[in-house]
């Protein structure tokens, strides 16, 4: 199942965005990586439950499933 979904590609880019991300909303890093790849590639909702339900980061609305 997971063989069908699409690989993102991690960069340096990526991983300096993810810093700046980390300086701006005091997440973690590899929450913050996660926000940049989204962003990245098109995403406009982020579903977690660790992040601030209806706050945008990186341009992308998170919503919490619970």
């Amino acid at each position: 199942m997971f063989r069908a979904l699409p690989v993102l590609p991690m960069s340096a880019d990526v991983t300096e965005k993810g810093l700046d991300v980390i300086k701006r909303y005091g997440l973690q890093f590899y929450d913050s990586l996660l926000l940049v790849s989204a962003s990245e590639n098109g995403c406009d909702e982020f579903i977690s439950e660790d992040l601030n339900d209806g706050q945008v980061y990186c341009g992308m609305k998170a919503v919490n499933p619970f």
